[in-house]
């Protein structure tokens, strides 16, 4: 029986039980000298040979195709867009028009893992990736340091007043893949998200001279009210604005 590949056992273990109603799985392990759970997830299709294994990850996509998704994968990145992992697997369906195993995005990225990798990135608005460049903070300060200059405006009279949405139902970050020449570019560090969930808007304003004037947070809320449950766990030691829009 040790001459025999343990393979061929379980094939011959395997035609054994194709032959008998029920299938008697005991009995073909003890025959063939294999384990029970072995022979019975075989049988039952819960597990393949390492050789079936390997050609069925082989037979997803041809090279060309694999050449052609880290491509796309690389294109996306590079707008700030890298796809997450149930993306990769709509596009890799697409291209073999066929349903492909959850867990087939990961077996990829660690088979290219000297050209991939999965990242958490932080969500950003579309709107702030437009503005977010060298050119438009220059101008901005360049009119900023004119106007204090010309008004000779002191520090006491500057403020930052600032205001941060928070999306409901949105995580901060979300597993990405990519490139990594594209995350060490600095290309792919954010993930934009369009924008067009729902608000919570926190406004801030801070003085040069380190003074502060009380948060403001807004609700969205169609009648403009506030309601009990969204404020029940502030602490009333400070001092906070609260307020309802339609908007949020």
């Amino acid at each position: 029986m040790d001459r025999i590949s343990h393979e061929a056992r379980i094939q011959s273990a395997l035609a054994d039980l194709d032959k008998q109603d029920p299938p008697n799985y005991s009995k073909a392990a003890r025959d063939y000298g294999l384990s029970r759970s072995a022979i019975s997830y075989r049988y039952r299709g819960l597990t393949t040979s390492r050789k079936e294994a390997t050609s069925i990850y082989r037979q997803q996509l041809t090279l060309e195709q694999e050449q052609a998704l880290i491509s796309q994968i690389n294109k996306l990145s590079a707008r700030s867009i890298a796809p997450t992992s149930r993306i990769v697997r709509n596009l890799t369906e697409e291209i073999i028009d066929s349903i492909i195993g959850k867990n087939w995005t990961a077996d990829f990225v660690k088979h290219y893992k000297d050209v991939l990798q999965s990242r958490y990135l932080r969500n950003i608005d579309n709107l702030h990736v437009k503005a977010d460049s060298i050119q438009h903070f220059q101008y901005f300060y360049d009119l900023l340091t004119a106007a204090v200059e010309k008004y000779d405006i002191k520090p006491r009279n500057t403020y930052n007043w600032d205001e941060k949405g928070f999306l409901i139902g949105i995580r901060r970050s979300i597993k990405r893949i990519m490139i990594y020449s594209s995350y060490d570019q600095g290309k792919a560090t954010k993930a934009q998200q369009d924008g067009s969930r729902e608000f919570i808007t926190l406004l801030a304003s801070i003085c040069t001279d380190g003074t502060a004037l009380p948060p403001i947070l807004i609700y969205q809320g169609a009648s403009g009210d506030l309601q009990d449950s969204w404020v029940k766990d502030v602490e009333m030691d400070f001092i906070y604005h609260f307020g309802a829009s339609a908007n949020g």
